[in-house]
């Protein structure tokens, strides 16, 4: 049971490998994309609560998560069903830290690192926390919007973004179903709940 837990976890957070599926065309309408981007620049402070369907190989399983992130400082916690194999990962650009309970807690310069470490497992924790508000990590990035210039789809660093469905949440448009590939997974996150500051809401 732990090591299917920590393998939920590990893969709740990370995507891992290169997608070798086509790379979307770029947005029709980029004048539509400036707005929206210079507003989620602006939106650091955030909190969401969720849910995570996972499908790896043979294996399939669902995590819940709560992520606090503050544009520096990020604190994800994750648990499968009745709170079995629940985890703590926590940290800053400089330092990150897996708190497993009872099985202890390890501690790295980065996330990514330390789930290297750990887990045997190469994860983007800095892209995914741009991921899911709806912005790309990195620049250039292959995206497709939809008509309200939101994101469609994103392709970056090998990996490729799906966004499902927006719903508007503390006043503000935001993922509500968001799917990643992979070659080796299947992630599909459904949030249940964002929260904002009044200060970022639309």
């Amino acid at each position: 049971m732990k090591r299917y837990a920590d393998a939920m976890l590990s893969l709740s957070m990370l995507l891992l490998s290169a997608c070798a599926t086509p790379p979307p065309r770029p947005a029709s309408a980029p004048q539509d994309w400036q707005p929206r981007m210079a507003w989620l620049q602006g939106c650091a402070h955030w909190q969401l609560s969720g849910k995570m369907g996972l499908h790896l190989q043979h294996q399939a399983g669902s995590l819940y998560i709560d992520w606090r992130d503050d544009g520096r400082h990020w604190d994800l916690q994750a648990s499968g069903p009745l709170g079995e194999g629940a985890v703590h990962l926590y940290g800053d650009p400089h330092h990150a830290v897996l708190d497993r309970g009872a099985a202890g807690q390890q501690q790295a310069d980065s996330a990514e690192d330390l789930l290297a470490q750990q887990m045997q497992l190469h994860a983007p924790i800095s892209s995914l926390r741009l991921w899911l508000l709806g912005r790309p990590a990195h620049r250039p990035a292959r995206v497709r919007l939809d008509a309200s210039g939101r994101l469609r789809e994103l392709q970056e660093q090998g990996y490729r973004v799906e966004y499902l469905q927006f719903s508007q949440q503390d006043g503000s448009d935001l993922p509500s179903r968001i799917r990643i590939h992979g070659p080796q997974l299947d992630m599909l996150l459904v949030i249940h709940h964002w929260t904002l500051p009044a200060s970022c809401q639309a």
